[in-house]
């Protein structure tokens, strides 16, 4: 599984994220599914991530 965390159209009384799921293969397609969240809860979640091991990493399309 990977997860791409990425900063989505705010409103005027707050920041949110975009977080997309996807299936780790070869090739990266649509996204399994798509969440749109709270800025602060996206950054919650991605420590609370970094915590059970999930590392950062970069694409190159």
């Amino acid at each position: 599984m990977l997860i791409q965390i990425k900063p989505d159209a705010a409103t005027q009384h707050a920041q949110f994220v975009l977080v997309s799921y996807y299936r780790l293969s070869a090739r990266l397609g649509k996204p399994v599914r798509q969440q749109r969240m709270l800025r602060h809860l996206g950054i919650e979640m991605w420590i609370n991530l970094q915590k059970i091991g999930w590392k950062r990493c970069t694409l190159s399309n």
